[in-house]
């Protein structure tokens, strides 16, 4: 037995050897990925994030901002007036409603409508609002008639009159929010409409992870500013908002939201600037696009859609327009991802798959890939 155990040995020794050298090989270049792997994930890398108005880019960017750090007292402060604001928009807003529908108000409310275009931003700061404006605008927000016509605009029994989504919400807590020692919570933050006009950029760290944030306005007239934003950029995140197919946009009202999202991302795709970086496709908003399903059919405003109308089957028509718009990069590839940009167990899950996407595309450019 022991001859033969020798045996074996002496014939298999030199390829017992070799198998050792291929082993350490392999180890050593494991190690080197790892190690590459690790200064990846340590250099700081840069997210754009781009999309039409309203695709909830900028929930994203708070979000995120939410994830890797919370939010400062000083920040809090600062979203005080932009919460009163974003009230005070969506009363003016239904008023201009209930003039479209011929809705009648008392003098007494359309007196209350008539003060609002007088408010100035100093009076909605903690320290400037009175008690006497304080109850006007809680007054006004908790009306009856105000609420019915935003129920109406909530069952898309009229059309859209540029109401944010985030609208019912801030209804519901108007009594705190034009309360006088109002601080902003978490979900006031993030659901604050506030249009982004300006080039915003955050460095964030996240799970030992760098990266660079930068917020672009969406709407056509701030897509000139995105040129310069493409240097050394490592990922594009485009925002699409699922729930906005029966909407047309506020600076051209013959134009389909959902359609012009495809026009824009299709462009990226073929734009020189985008053509080696992974463009990573937030559908976003799909609890809305759930609820309006079950109120509005798909099809209706989607002609070249003939499928059951479910969000599953909706959304994959959706996925699939956007693949075949993107299919003609021969670089860093189409990534897609259906979200809920309010719901942070939703985005955490989502970003973990972006930095692995990006950690992925980075090895690729170095011929690691």
């Amino acid at each position: 037995v022991s001859t033969q155990s020798t045996g074996v040995q002496m014939i298999c020794g030199s390829g017992c050897l070799a198998s050792d050298e291929d082993s350490l090989s392999k180890k050593k270049s494991r190690l080197i990925d790892l190690q590459l792997q690790k200064e990846a994930r340590e250099s700081n890398q840069k997210l754009l994030i781009l999309g039409a108005g309203e695709a909830g880019k900028s929930t994203f960017f708070k979000q995120l901002k939410l994830i890797a750090s919370a939010f400062s007292d000083q920040e809090r402060s600062d979203w005080v007036v932009n919460c009163r604001l974003d009230l005070l928009n969506s009363l003016h807003r239904l008023f201009e409603l209930s003039s479209k529908l011929n809705v009648e108000f008392s003098n007494e409310l359309v007196g209350a409508f008539g003060k609002l275009k007088n408010i100035t931003v100093e009076e909605l700061t903690n320290e400037s609002l009175t008690n006497e404006l304080q109850k006007e605008l809680t007054a006004l927000s908790e009306n009856p008639q105000v609420l019915e016509l935003l129920k109406k605009w909530q069952e898309h029994e009229v059309n859209d009159c540029g109401l944010s989504d985030s609208a019912p919400y801030m209804f519901s807590q108007a009594r705190r929010i034009f309360s006088k020692d109002f601080i902003p919570n978490d979900h006031d933050v993030l659901r604050a409409r506030v249009r982004t006009t300006a080039i915003e950029e955050v460095q964030l760290e996240y799970n030992n992870w760098r990266f660079s944030l930068i917020d672009v306005g969406g709407q056509r007239g701030d897509r000139r500013k995105w040129m310069h934003c493409f240097n050394s950029v490592n990922a594009v995140l485009f925002c699409v908002s699922l729930a906005e197919f029966n909407l047309t946009l506020a600076e051209s009202p013959d134009v389909n939201r959902l359609r012009e999202s495809m026009a824009l991302f299709e462009g990226l795709s073929n734009s020189p600037w985008c053509a080696r970086i992974p463009m990573i496709v937030f559908f976003n908003k799909m609890d809305l696009f759930i609820d309006k399903l079950r109120k509005l059919k798909f099809s209706s405003f989607v002609s070249d859609y003939q499928g059951p109308n479910t969000a599953e089957e909706c959304g994959k028509f959706i996925q699939a327009k956007f693949l075949d718009l993107g299919n003609s990069r021969e670089r860093g590839g189409v990534y897609c991802h259906f979200t809920t940009a309010i719901d942070p167990d939703n985005v955490k899950m989502v970003f973990q798959s972006v930095r692995q996407i990006i950690l992925n595309a980075s090895m690729k450019i170095s011929g690691l890939l």
